[in-house]
């Protein structure tokens, strides 16, 4: 989401480290559920009862409409 921002925005950003600390984090939360159906067994079910969340390209859609919205500067 925050690299489809950027091409929006224009800017230059280098989002490889984020990637990687996210990579690394979801590695890490896998593995924990793993180790504890009990605990997955919760977060399947929450994940069940939680009305659907927009995707990243659904959530910079709408920044797009907003900033698009906005008048220009002069």
């Amino acid at each position: 989401m925050l690299t489809r921002l950027a091409e929006v925005l224009g800017l230059a950003l280098d989002l490889r480290v984020h990637d990687e600390r996210c990579d690394s984090y979801s590695t890490r939360l896998e593995d924990g559920l793993a180790e504890r159906p009990d605990v997955l067994e919760i977060v399947d079910r929450l994940d069940a009862a939680l009305p659907e969340v927009a995707s990243g390209d659904e959530l910079v859609g709408e920044i797009e409409r907003f900033l698009r919205s906005q008048p220009e500067d002069d």
